[in-house]
């Protein structure tokens, strides 16, 4: 899961594990800080649904 963010030439990844009421894994973030993809690359190399997917995370 941590490719991207080592092809994004990163120096800083972030794992976090969210968990629910039973302490069972709920989600895993990944963010890091490494060079972004242009939009127009996200919808090609992941399918439109990903770019939905990434937009309502940011906003």
């Amino acid at each position: 899961m941590t490719w991207n963010s080592i092809d994004a030439e990163a120096s800083r990844v972030d794992v976090t594990l969210v968990r629910d009421e039973a302490d069972a894994i709920k989600k895993v973030v990944i963010s890091d800080d490494g060079r972004g993809i242009d939009r127009d690359e996200v919808e090609g190399t992941f399918g439109e649904g990903e770019l939905m997917e990434a937009h309502q995370r940011i906003h």
